[in-house]
């Protein structure tokens, strides 16, 4: 399931209080979330946040790694959510993956699951966004 902008904003919403805001990628991203014209920035937000899963990673901290996979997901669907759809084949630097938003949501319940939460609310509300975001499966 593809989430809307304004679900998106809530998982981050949902967790903020528990995640690790120092160095702070999750502040950055919750800005860049709630105006689309920043969308385009998380391309570059996305590799700085990657950066510090790995290092999360390495040293087996199991909650920041949920924390910044779920940060990469969300910098990528918002980046793809950026791109008009018939800009697809032009822009640099390449989408992320067409699929990335569809794990935007289950990769907030398993963070939920690690940290003993409810999922967010709007896992299971529909929820429509004030912000049109572009198709990218061709309709």
């Amino acid at each position: 399931m593809k989430p809307t902008p304004d679900q998106i904003v809530a998982v981050l919403d949902h967790f903020a209080e528990v995640c690790d805001k120092r160095f702070s990628t999750y502040r950055k991203l919750r800005r860049y979330a709630v105006t689309p014209q920043n969308w385009r920035k998380c391309y570059a937000l996305f590799q700085a946040i990657r950066h510090k899963t790995l290092l999360a990673e390495r040293r087996g901290d199991e909650r920041l790694t949920h924390q910044y996979l779920l940060e990469e997901i969300i910098a990528k669907t918002l980046y793809n959510y950026s791109i008009a759809p018939e800009d697809m084949p032009y822009i640099i630097p390449a989408p992320f993956d067409e699929d990335s938003s569809d794990y935007v949501l289950p990769i907030a319940t398993q963070f939920a699951d690690l940290l003993g939460l409810s999922p967010p609310d709007c896992i299971n509300a529909g929820g429509s966004a004030g912000v049109n975001v572009p198709s990218t499966d061709g309709q």
